[in-house]
């Protein structure tokens, strides 16, 4: 096949298409302040890889992006902190977790066993919004938290699932505020969406090479 594009091609239309392809998968830069409106329109296959992951987890597209938005600020290359020897000597990162969803080794490792898909990476935003949606339905099912509950799904998230049963509400306050700003962007983007989600819904079903 590539053997018959080539001879049937110019170079000049192949790189023309290589970049086409390239470009229309680049992201662009938004942060969790930004309307869920202007970050779906800035990166329209963000929004396909939040809704597929909602209908397949039955977890809310606008839950997955709250906690993604928190995690990593929607930052594919995001680390922890550094952690420095004497103060000063850089040694490693303060935990494994990286990416947009800031998912640390372990976790992820759970997750590619269970999956189909082959080389997923927590860079990704496909496989990333999959990620939450699969652990945050794995986390309202264990711990019995309603779906629509994006402050105690967000909690269960950040300290796991074991940490999340230990966790004392009353003794990390500082926790408990970062959950509850994850619930406020939660409900933002709720009413966000709906500004926009006929023209995206329509958008969703006319693209003849959705999934």
């Amino acid at each position: 096949m590539f053997n018959y594009i080539y001879k049937h091609f110019s170079k000049k239309y192949i790189i023309f298409f290589v970049i086409f392809l390239l470009s229309s998968c680049a992201s662009e830069k938004v942060n969790k302040n930004d309307d869920l409106c202007k970050v779906y329109n800035k990166n329209y296959h963000w929004y396909r890889s939040a809704y597929h992951s909602q209908k397949k987890h039955n977890i809310d597209a606008t839950i997955i992006m709250s906690v993604m938005a928190q995690e990593s600020n929607f930052t594919h290359n995001a680390r922890p902190g550094k952690k420095y020897v004497l103060n000063f000597i850089p040694w490693g990162h303060e935990t494994s977790a990286k990416g947009y969803g800031q998912v640390i080794d372990g976790a992820w490792e759970d997750y590619r066993k269970q999956s189909t898909k082959w080389l997923q990476s927590r860079q990704n935003f496909d496989d990333v919004t999959d990620y939450i949606g699969w652990y945050l339905n794995k986390a309202s099912y264990k711990l019995h938290i309603n779906r629509k509950d994006s402050y105690h799904l967000y909690l269960a998230y950040h300290q796991g699932m074991t940490g999340y049963k230990r966790h004392d509400e009353k003794n990390d306050q500082k926790l408990n505020l970062i959950a509850k700003k994850v619930q406020r962007n939660s409900n933002r983007y709720q009413k966000e969406f709906k500004q926009c989600q006929n023209a995206l819904w329509l958008k969703h079903w006319i693209y003849v090479w959705d999934y």
